[in-house]
């Protein structure tokens, strides 16, 4: 399958050409591993991402496609859409869901703190990637016991089969940051 990337951004280069320098935004769907955007949707003044992600995964065909978007896709309703297009979903957790990203971080903690043995037996996969003169260890951490996932995450995300930590170090020289994420797929 394909590897979709949607994401917003603003085209800041065309800030001055505009009428009143407003930035036009834009979401973009990338078909990763090609770099090649394969579409995109203008998001109006009145209208928002949340809005425009369903209409751009309209114009796709998705199926067989992993679709990722950071939290602000983070939405039922575009899990919904993905896939009923015949799509798979990695949606990144934030503030934007905060009582599913609190349960999902604290089931991970927990598993780690009192229950090493199963924490570590969990699938797990690595990827270094050497990117602007940085190095960027990935490791990411699956978790799909359908009964404690159903504990952890609300009924209107009746779609999601598993949860995922992904852990990010990045080094340049001699500084080094840790970030980690978490997700429902």
């Amino acid at each position: 399958g394909k590897h979709i990337a949607i994401d917003g951004k603003a085209v800041r280069a065309a800030t001055e050409k505009c009428k009143g320098g407003n930035i036009p935004y834009v979401v973009s769907a990338f078909l990763c591993g090609n770099g090649l955007s394969i579409g995109q949707k203008e998001v109006g003044e009145k209208t928002n991402e949340i809005t425009e992600i369903p209409r751009l995964l309209d114009l796709l065909d998705i199926r067989g496609s992993i679709i990722t978007i950071d939290a602000i896709g983070t939405q039922t309703d575009i899990m919904n859409i993905i896939v009923k297009n015949g799509g798979d979903f990695c949606l990144q957790l934030k503030g934007n869901q905060k009582t599913t990203y609190e349960n999902v971080k604290l089931l991970f903690q927990d598993m780690k703190q009192n229950e090493p043995d199963r924490f570590n037996e969990l699938p797990c996969f690595e990827e270094k990637v050497k990117d602007h003169g940085r190095i960027e260890t990935r490791k990411y951490i699956v978790f799909d016991d359908p009964e404690e996932i159903r504990h952890v995450i609300p009924e209107s995300w009746d779609k999601v089969k598993c949860i995922g930590m992904a852990i990010l170090v990045r080094g340049k020289g001699d500084t080094k940051s840790t970030e980690i994420h978490f997700h429902v797929m």
